[in-house]
């Protein structure tokens, strides 16, 4: 039987009845988050579940900077502080995810399954937005990083790198 995700849905009828997103959109995400939880059970948080900002929009880029030293022509040092940075993201941007999956699924429970009203759940929504803020500031912090450490032309081939994947 198909494992059920309750703060995905409620994530997502939430937003169709606000309008936030189409219905079309909604039975689409619903779908492929349906398809993803199947696809990897007991995954990690992935930013594109959690995240504010979407990798389409926002690309997750550094490892592509990592991974493509030798085209991108990376000085040692440029390398070694990459590798600083990689190390350090997860702590920074997945473990808020990570924080996020559980409080969803907490809120999730209280409405479906207890029948919490909003009035009753306002702290905990603000600590979900909190999470994915700071998860989302860490990303845009550490993409600024990245932009200060490479040149204009690393930093546009590593953003195509990572387009090229997304694709």
């Amino acid at each position: 039987m198909p494992k059920f995700k309750p703060a995905r849905t409620l994530l997502i009828v939430l937003l169709t009845m606000t309008g936030a997103i189409n219905t079309a959109h909604a039975d689409q995400a619903h779908s492929e988050s349906h398809e993803e939880s199947h696809a990897r059970p007991g995954r990690s948080p992935q930013t594109v579940d959690y995240a504010l900002i979407l990798p389409a929009n926002l690309p997750h880029i550094l490892r592509f900077a990592a991974e493509n030293s030798s085209a991108l022509e990376l000085s040692a040092e440029q390398l070694a502080e990459i590798r600083e940075l990689v190390k350090a993201a997860p702590e920074r941007v997945l473990k808020r995810l990570a924080q996020a999956e559980a409080l969803e699924d907490e809120i999730a429970r209280a409405v479906l399954e207890k029948g919490e009203k909003l009035a009753d759940l306002q702290e905990k929504i603000a600590q979900l937005v909190a999470l994915k803020r700071g998860a989302t500031e860490a990303q845009i912090n550490t993409l600024n990083r990245l932009q200060t450490l490479l040149t204009p032309r690393q930093f546009k081939m590593t953003v195509q790198f990572a387009r090229q994947e997304a694709q």
